[in-house]
């Protein structure tokens, strides 16, 4: 028999607000590895963001198994950062595709996509790169005009 846990991906990754980010996939991986965890999901409901972690409760509890989540999660927290900008609007697909691929290239950028809507998201290693040098590049890539955090969209 199997009991399941349930908690919000916000609470867990405060910074990640989409369940196809590279943090979502990972945590729900190394929650698997655990001792007595059976399954971890993401379901796809609409409005609901939370991982669902089934444990068989022989093995391990309820509360161990939010207590290794939440330590899971503030340190992938604390070890990658995700960035989301609004930069006025990006001339068309290709020259987002571009802008998505030089923020890739930089070191320590682990993900990087950008939107003709002038949306621009970043995953980053913490230890490896900060949010003003890519900043900085997002101005060498002629993005940087009009970046508006106040504008970015939920």
């Amino acid at each position: 028999m199997s009991a399941i846990v349930q908690l919000d991906v916000p609470v867990l990754l405060p910074e990640v607000n989409d369940r196809g980010d590279r943090c979502v996939v990972l945590l729900a991986s190394e929650l698997r590895a655990v001792h007595g965890v059976l399954r971890v999901h993401v379901p796809g409901e609409p409005g609901s963001l939370s991982f669902c972690i089934h444990h068989d409760p022989a093995v391990i509890g309820a509360a161990e198994v939010e207590r290794l989540a939440r330590e899971k999660g503030a340190r992938m927290t604390e070890e990658i950062g995700h960035l989301l900008w609004a930069v006025g609007w990006i001339e068309d697909d290709r020259s987002a595709r571009r802008a998505g691929e030089g923020l890739r290239h930089l070191t320590g950028v682990i993900g990087a996509e950008a939107t003709p809507a002038g949306v621009v998201r970043v995953q980053y290693d913490r230890g490896r790169i900060d949010s003003a040098a890519i900043e900085r590049s997002l101005h060498a890539l002629g993005l940087g005009r009009e970046i508006d955090r106040a504008r970015i969209p939920a």
